[in-house]
């Protein structure tokens, strides 16, 4: 991440306009989507649990063994502008694809501004396909700099969103449980 490289690209991509950066570009426009993963076994563990403050020092279950659930997820500034959770090892970029038209595009005013897609360099964000897809609606693509997750405002999001889900984490026991605790979680932010 502090590379020179990496730091060159973070400099433009907030100090020069499209194609390069975010200047000038109004922060309405901003769609910003990225992925993260989830697993059942850790969403509501049984392990490693504290009062605030108070360190656990006993051996506990830390790796991820269950099955991963993919949250992939779309955001303005004012919403999320359209989500998918469903129990895949990641994204592909078929997966991607059908996310965009099916999740996000139809929540997007026909006719509507042009909006500016942000994500990370995730092999199936860099398709053509993809690229394709977006400019033939209309709208541009930039990628955020390599290694600088805090320069997307997703991340903040998702920091909401685990935030939330570990306040329902006594709730969630089943797959049905998890997805009703995610759609809860996503509608009241």
């Amino acid at each position: 991440a502090e590379l020179p490289i990496n730091q060159l690209t973070r400099h433009m991509f907030w100090t020069m306009s499209y194609p390069h950066g975010v200047l000038g570009t109004p922060r309405a426009s901003l769609i910003d989507t990225d992925e993260c993963g989830i697993w059942l076994d850790y969403t509501n563990r049984t392990y490693g649990k504290a009062l605030t403050g108070v360190s656990v020092r006993e051996a506990g279950k830390y790796n991820r063994t269950g099955e991963k659930w993919t949250l992939i997820l779309s955001v303005d500034c004012n919403r999320v502008v359209g989500f998918r959770f469903r129990k895949v090892s990641g994204t592909t970029t078929d997966e991607f694809v059908s996310f965009l038209r099916n999740d996000v595009f139809p929540n997007l005013p026909t006719g509507g501004p042009q909006r500016t897609f942000l994500w990370d360099n995730l092999g199936a964000h860099l398709n053509s396909t993809v690229h394709n897809l977006v400019t033939g609606a209309g709208h541009r693509v930039l990628c955020r700099a390599p290694y600088m997750p805090s320069d997307g405002p997703i991340e903040y999001v998702f920091n909401q969103v685990d935030v939330h889900l570990k306040k329902l984490q006594d709730k969630v026991m089943t797959d049905t449980d998890l997805v009703t605790a995610m759609t809860t979680v996503l509608s009241n932010i």
